[in-house]
Order: C-alpha cells, then sequence, then structure tokens
C-alpha cells in the first residue's frame, strides 16, 4: 500500500493535489487510524482562520480522508475518488487547532465512508465530522472535465458584484464570492462566482486546491457568506455544524446560484439555514449550516 510520507513531491501531487501532506499517520490498526497533523501556515494558509471555521475543517476531513485510502489500500493508482457528503459538529470553545485526529473508516456495498473525531494538544475535541464518498477508475477524465468546463462557459452569464465584504460576514482584507441578495419567486437568492485567478492562494488570502473546479471548501465559505447577508436579524454568525451533498462539479470562472430553501431551529436553538447550489440550470450541491451569534467581531 503506498506510503505518502515516502512519496516524492510530484507523486503526493497527483495523489493528493498538493505537493505535502497535511495528515501523517501516527497509528494504523483494524478499523482505526490515528493522525497527527503540520500546522505549517506557510503550507497551509487556511490555519489563519478559527479552527472551527468550515473552511478549515473541510481541509482537515480531506487530507485525513484521502491519506486513509491511500494507506489502507481502497485508493489504488489510477483511480480517483470523490467526496458526495460531509456533516459536522463543532465541540467545545477552544482556539487552538487540531493536532491530532481518529478517523473510522467504514464500506458497504457501493458505498464508502469515514467518521473523525479530531482535538487539539490539550485534548480537547474540537470537531467530529463524517463523509461519504466513492472512486472511480480515471477513464479518460481529463478530456471529461475539459467538455464539462467548455459548456459551463458556454452558458455563463455576466459575473455578480460582491457584496461588501463587513456584510458577509469577513475582516478586513476580507473576499468576498457572493453578490447582495435578491428576491425570485419568494425565494432569497445570491449569485456567486469563483474565478482560477482569484480564487486560490496566494491571490486568495486562505483558499487552496487543485485548480480544476470550485472545491467544498470554496462552497462551505460561500454558504456562510450568504448566510451573513441572509441573516435576520443581521450580525456576525459562527458555523458550528452543518451538511452538505454535493451532486457535480461547480465550474470555475462561472456564475452560480446560492437559493436559501430553508430556515429553521436545531435541537440545539441554533439558527439553521438550507441552501441549494445551482449552475448552468443544474443542481449542483446542497449545503445546510446551523449558526450561532459570534461575541466578537471577524479578524
Amino acid at each position: 500500500m503506498p506510503d505518502p510520507e515516502a512519496m516524492t513531491p510530484a507523486q503526493r501531487k497527483a495523489a493528493l493535489g498538493y505537493p505535502h501532506n497535511f495528515a501523517r499517520v501516527l497509528g494504523l490498526e483494524e478499523g482505526r487510524i490515528e493522525f497527527g497533523y503540520d500546522l505549517d501556515p506557510e503550507r497551509w494558509p487556511w490555519l489563519t482562520l478559527p479552527p472551527r471555521h468550515p473552511v478549515v475543517l473541510d481541509k482537515v476531513q480531506y487530507f485525513s480522508a484521502v491519506t486513509a485510502s491511500l494507506v489502507s489500500g481502497s485508493l489504488e493508482p489510477g483511480t480517483r475518488s470523490a467526496l458526495t457528503r460531509i456533516g459536522w459538529s463543532c465541540r467545545g470553545e477552544g482556539e487552538h487547532h487540531a493536532t491530532r485526529g481518529v478517523l473510522e473508516p467504514w464500506s458497504g456495498g457501493r458505498r464508502a465512508g469515514y467518521r473523525l473525531a479530531v482535538h487539539d494538544d490539550a485534548g480537547h475535541e474540537i470537531a467530529r465530522i463524517r463523509g461519504e464518498g466513492f472512486a472511480f477508475a480515471d477513464r479518460d477524465f481529463d478530456a471529461w472535465r475539459a467538455r464539462a468546463k467548455s459548456e459551463a462557459r458556454a452558458a455563463a452569464g455576466e459575473p455578480p458584484e460582491p457584496a461588501d465584504p463587513a456584510a458577509a460576514g469577513l475582516g478586513p482584507g476580507g473576499h468576498c464570492f457572493v453578490s447582495a441578495p435578491f428576491t425570485r419567486s419568494a425565494a432569497r437568492v445570491a449569485v456567486a462566482r469563483i474565478g482560477a485567478a482569484n480564487g486560490f492562494h496566494p491571490a486568495h488570502p486562505f483558499h487552496t486546491g487543485t485548480g480544476d473546479h470550485v472545491n467544498a471548501a470554496h462552497l462551505l465559505d460561500c454558504a456562510l457568506q450568504a448566510a451573513h447577508l441572509m441573516a435576520e436579524p443581521a450580525g456576525r454568525l459562527v458555523c458550528v455544524g452543518g451538511d452538505a451533498e454535493f451532486l457535480r462539479f461547480v465550474e470555475l470562472d462561472v456564475p452560480f446560484e446560492i437559493r436559501l430553501c430553508s430556515r429553521d431551529r436545531s435541537q440545539a436553538g441554533h439558527t439553521r439555514l438550507g441552501f441549494a447550489i445551482d449552475q448552468a440550470g443544474r443542481e449542483n450541491a446542497r449545503i445546510a449550516l446551523e449558526l450561532k451569534a459570534s461575541r466578537t467581531t471577524p479578524a
């Protein structure tokens, strides 16, 4: 089975999308993999965000899940993987990033997934994350992606005018992807666009990725920005949990809509907003965020 630590940077780039790995295996046994995490902010600019920010938790789960697939042999050379569902709940109030994680993989039929608990050096649990996805053979993936990108760009409309970053819950220097919301057919809608030129570090302060498509962290960031723009009453929000289902790739440089579909209360009494994300007339993702009011101003 492949050992990510023994790979060359080029091999890691091919397997992970990055020349370095955020997760390293500390212990491996049947049904349980323990990880340590690399807290180098030069390599991982999203570590400037709070430890429970959905972008950070998405990156933690991504590196943990893909590394687990590599070391367990479930992701063989010549195959690709796709995340289809993720859910998370935040624990505690500590300010330190996760340094350790324990992942428990599962599989059943054509489905496979994991449960991941992450904690800091003091043992304080930060979040519990669950994910589901699938692996598939690389059958001319690049050609298929080129056709999908071309079709989406041909149908692209005008790029949106981004909303005020402060209104979208961002601090000074924040990069807002989302427009001011409007009402259509009784639903609140915002338009977003993430470009290849401005959607990734260093042009963007913290987003990283392969550059092939809008990734899950981008979509979670956009949903959180939209939540701030559509919240009633307005105010700074902290995301304490959520769920997401990814149906198809969202393409770079093509506008997509974020439509508010539901607004209710969680069992803990927090606001829960559900969004649908559509691009070029198709539904691409569904995201629900559990939110509470923040006592602090954005960093």
